[in-house]
């Protein structure tokens, strides 16, 4: 499902837990994807048509943020969930 005109929330409107959670479940849907493929699937998941430099820098700090804590692992190239998932990712 995506958003609808009437429903659509800027990224400043959408909490940084919320898109954390849907950065992660798309990575472990996916079983494997790239950083680029990432964002552009979460931009698109919230009815984002492109990634300015707003959108880009927030889901580029969050991924960083899921890296550091252990809630996903790998590379830009690569990013994956792990077999076993943390407490709480951010």
């Amino acid at each position: 499902r995506t958003p609808t005109d009437t429903c659509r929330r800027d990224v400043e409107h959408v909490h940084d837990r919320e898109l954390s959670l849907a950065l992660a479940n798309l990575v472990r849907d996916a079983g494997g994807i790239s950083y680029d493929e990432l964002t552009t699937r979460v931009a698109r998941l919230y009815g984002w048509t492109r990634r300015g430099p707003d959108i880009s820098t927030r889901l580029h700090t969050l991924i960083a943020g899921l890296l550091a804590s252990g809630s996903l692992t790998g590379s830009e190239h690569n990013l994956t969930a792990p077999t076993k998932w943390p407490e709480s990712p951010q």
